[in-house]
């Protein structure tokens, strides 16, 4: 018995010390080989997405990784800034027609879309590459249809409050729309009588009239133009970053009772068996 004792012993000594090997193994590792860093390719600097959607509208974006919205700001970019041009044309060879004034403010408002396009550009290039870098490429559930804050910025620059309609708000969509209305007819009727004027005293009145009209008109296509890019933004945002709200836990007793036997002309025992079950809902 000591005798095998012994020899066992010496076996186990033989033996090579797995701990001491597993140790040395870890020790040898390069220092960068356990270090996780995220590529200099996965990162995309605000200031030069800025820069770059000022230089050339949708650039940004498409450095962004955002093709789709890349497009969007070169489509309403360069398809207002041609638009107004074909107004402000037609409006000079037009001054003795009746539409002049309302060519006139057609054209203006082409070319505020145009600035405020690639100011928007700009600015959301910027922002759109600080959130990558911090939260990622936002990933939408499934079946849900992306809001555009570029389109419905527009569609709200165009007609105020179809931005808010294009986004699912109709109530305010309407308030603003019978604003943005009632302004526009008030700054061309008084833009035509302060053409029409007799006098000089009914012509500053008038004139007066159509700035102060005028300059309700633009404050509510403002304000109508970024609540619907931020009601967009934020409905996107949403659905991507989808939250529990609430949810039901319930632990109930789980009784079970075991009368089959496992094989056939086998003698078996019927047994109880008693648990807990614990069920989620959301």
């Amino acid at each position: 018995m000591k005798r095998l004792l012994i020899i066992s012993l010496l076996l186990l000594s033989l033996l090579p010390d797995t701990a001491k090997a597993s140790e040395t193994a870890l020790t040898t590792l390069p220092a960068d080989s356990t270090a996780s860093a995220l590529p200099d390719d996965d990162y995309h600097s605000p200031a030069l997405a800025g820069i770059f959607s000022v230089v050339f509208p949708g650039v940004g974006h498409f450095y962004n990784g955002e093709r789709a919205k890349a497009w969007e700001y070169m489509g309403v970019t360069f398809g207002s800034f041609a638009a107004g041009g074909v107004l402000i044309a037609s409006a000079e060879k037009a001054q003795d027609d009746g539409d002049f004034a309302l060519r006139l403010i057609a054209a203006g408002y082409c070319m505020y879309i145009c600035t405020w396009a690639i100011l928007a550009d700009a600015l959301d290039a910027s922002a759109s590459a600080h959130r990558i870098n911090r939260d990622g490429p936002l990933v939408f559930p499934e079946g849900y249809k992306r809001k555009s804050p570029i389109l419905a910025g527009t569609f709200s620059a165009l007609i105020p409050g179809a931005g808010q309609i294009y986004n699912g708000d109709a109530e305010r969509g309407v308030r603003h729309l019978m604003l943005g209305a009632a302004s526009l007819l008030a700054t061309k009727a008084s833009i035509d009588c302060s053409m029409n004027a007799s006098t000089r005293g009914g012509e500053t009145l008038w004139g007066t009239a159509a700035y102060a009209s005028g300059l309700a008109l633009l404050v509510n296509t403002i304000w109508s133009t970024v609540d619907a890019i931020n009601t967009a933004n934020t409905r996107n945002f949403d659905a991507a970053h989808t939250r529990v709200e609430a949810c039901t836990v319930r632990l109930s007793p789980d009784l079970a009772l075991n009368s089959k036997p496992i094989s056939l002309g086998a003698s078996h025992t019927p047994t109880l068996s008693a648990g807990l079950r614990l069920s989620v809902s959301f």
